[in-house]
């Protein structure tokens, strides 16, 4: 099902600017997360992202040694999947749904574009941090805040 409205379902789409919010839409599809599920995993490359709307995911890495830790928790105030935007490599990430919910899906290509045309800054642990190392920005910029 594709979004024709963004109600105040996600933290980081509310955050955003309406013109964000706007290119965005066409491209969101409606998704159900069963728990137990992976998103994504190790062995795997994710071609989507997920603004959580309900229910909770987790984020895995995997120690030099081989311990499993989890290293983050995301609710409807986040994203799963970010690291297709910022280009992080030699880190193995998956993540898992915890807690059945829907999420609104995206395509990791488009939403590479819409960001590095729009978004440039972002917000993390209360840290503004220029994003132009990882992304290239060619159009005006944003603010994105991504909760902890």
């Amino acid at each position: 099902m594709l979004v024709n409205s963004l109600p105040n379902e996600n933290g980081v789409l509310v955050a955003l600017p309406p013109s964000v919010r706007d290119r965005l839409r066409p491209s969101l599809k409606r998704v159900r997360l069963e728990a137990g599920r992976t998103l994504y995993d190790i062995s795997s490359t994710s071609d989507h992202a997920w603004f959580i709307t309900s229910g909770i995911v987790s984020l895995f890495a995997a120690a030099e040694s081989g311990a499993v830790i989890e290293i983050a928790t995301i609710g409807r105030e986040g994203v799963a999947g970010l690291s297709v935007i910022t280009k992080i490599n030699g880190i193995k990430l998956w993540v898992r749904v915890q807690i059945s919910g829907e999420a609104l899906q995206i395509d990791a290509r488009t939403l590479q574009n819409i960001i590095r045309r729009h978004i440039v800054r972002v917000v993390i642990n209360g840290r503004l941090t220029p994003l132009e190392s990882h992304l290239d920005r060619d159009d005006e910029p944003a603010l994105m805040l991504l909760s902890r």
